[in-house]
């Protein structure tokens, strides 16, 4: 004769932590303008997580290896130089793609100049665009916080790319 007993009940579930900080939206390509007529103005990717904003400074030597690796890649599937060409002015946003995949404390020990600014601490995100007369329009994103007000131009995505960006991660 066979058992039949009942299977025994599922373990208690148990309450789920928070989850931990979770990468929402990346912004590719903004100058933080800085310094006397912007001299030491810097490229970072904007990355944007549920509990801060994560400035991830971009150089030189990055820009050239993702630029090859798709000048490369795009090559390699047989495209013409005007399809490599396309395919290298997506850099600024794979570049954001490695930033929004990396956990967001190693992203800051990357380069010693990445820094983060405590969502708590935002009092004010602006999106505007400047009409600079020759140098023509420029779109801008400033976020204010309690200590602080950073200037930034969007030089790789749009005005309106940006607002629903932000609009997603609920800073607008």
């Amino acid at each position: 004769m066979s058992d039949l007993s009942p299977p025994p009940p599922p373990p208690p579930l148990l309450p789920t932590p928070p989850p931990g900080e979770q990468v929402q939206a990346t912004i590719p390509g903004i100058m933080r303008t800085a310094g006397f007529l912007g001299v030491n103005s810097r490229l970072h990717t904007l990355v944007i997580t549920n509990q801060r904003l994560i400035f991830a400074r971009l150089t030189g030597a990055e820009l050239k290896r993702v630029v090859k690796g798709l000048s490369e890649g795009a090559k390699a599937e047989g495209k013409d130089w005007k399809g490599r060409m396309r395919e290298r002015a997506g850099a600024y946003q794979a570049l954001a793609d490695e930033c929004a995949a990396m956990n967001p404390d190693d992203l800051l020990a990357q380069h010693p100049k990445n820094f983060a600014v405590d969502r708590a601490t935002i009092t004010k995100v602006r999106l505007r665009t400047v009409d600079r007369s020759e140098a023509g329009p420029e779109d801008r994103l400033t976020i204010t916080t309690t200590g602080k007000k950073y200037k930034l131009v969007l030089t790789a995505t749009s005005l309106k790319r940006t607002a629903k960006i932000l609009a997603k991660a609920r800073l607008l």
